[in-house]
């Protein structure tokens, strides 16, 4: 009896080390596309623009937290169940992940596409940047779906030994991103739209690339609607909340410090994100610390 509880303690700690580079990724993932947006934004639209990325990073926060209650709790559940050789088991497990990660996904763009300004002020935007941050709520609500489903399914393929096609699709979702904020941006002049649409279009790009593993004849957890296991929700929940816990704290500091940081005047703005500062720009300036 011991002996098994050892063996499956093991797995679990295998399991979770295999999955330390997509948590890396979800986290990283939502603070490199803020940086390329505020960069984009002081050179080529307004120094003030920065702001409205600044004040969006806390959606992104919880995104990053959404993704992580998932993620820790189909890791744990589908580390007992593969210890057990219970595929199917540990596809309707997966699948359970894909189905949340769809819900909340949809359930956050129907509140961006119908209550954009309530969320900008919840977000805690002035007069002047409440109408951008609107418009940038509404760009980036087209991504939110693939971005907490490509997160999920970018677990799930690491569990197949499949870091190579995970760290690609990383790879393109920034060049995508770059180079469709500076078309949109730079040479198209679409503004605050089109750096939110850049990054939605960028999240597509990287779901696309980690949901083609599931055509290959090879891939053995893929996804199936009638395997979902609903009756685990609860307890994927419960799991994966504590993994979840301090992003949520943070998203909240977060929001709060941004209300009160975010200093905006017509040649200068001051925003600060997280670990990444992107302070006193002036046009075409940007100083990380």
């Amino acid at each position: 009896m011991f002996r098994r509880i050892r063996e499956d303690d093991a797995m679990l700690a295998r399991l979770f080390f295999r999955l330390l580079p997509v948590q890396a990724a979800i986290v990283a993932m939502g603070s490199i596309n803020a940086i390329v947006d505020g960069v984009v934004a002081s050179r080529f639209i307004d120094p003030s623009t920065v702001g409205v990325v600044g004040l969006y990073y806390t959606m992104l926060r919880i995104l990053e937290a959404v993704g992580a209650v998932l993620l820790g709790g189909v890791s744990v559940l589908s580390g007992r169940y593969l210890g057990s050789g219970k595929i199917d088991r540990t596809r309707g497990i997966c699948s359970l992940g894909m189905a949340l990660a769809i819900l909340v996904g949809a359930l956050l763009t129907a509140a961006s596409f119908a209550f954009p300004g309530t969320i900008a002020d919840l977000l805690g935007a002035n007069a002047e940047l409440r109408e951008p941050l609107r418009t940038y709520i509404l760009g980036y609500a087209f991504g939110l779906i693939p971005q907490l489903l490509g997160q999920q399914i970018a677990a799930d393929i690491q569990l197949e030994r499949q870091e190579g096609l995970g760290n690609a699709a990383v790879a393109a979702m920034i060049v995508t991103n770059v180079l469709l904020d500076f078309l949109f941006v730079a040479v198209q002049d679409k503004g605050v739209w089109g750096l939110a649409l850049a990054t939605s279009l960028a999240n597509w790009v990287y779901f696309l690339i980690v949901a083609q593993y599931y055509f290959r004849p090879k891939a053995q957890l893929k996804p199936s609607v009638k395997l979902i296991a609903w009756n685990e929700t609860a307890e994927m929940l419960k799991i994966g909340f504590p993994n979840a816990l301090l992003v949520f704290c943070l998203a909240a500091f977060t929001c709060a410090a941004l209300a009160e940081d975010v200093t905006l005047t017509e040649d200068n703005a001051k925003v600060e994100i997280a670990g990444v500062g992107v302070a006193d720009l002036e046009p075409g300036e940007v100083e990380s610390y």
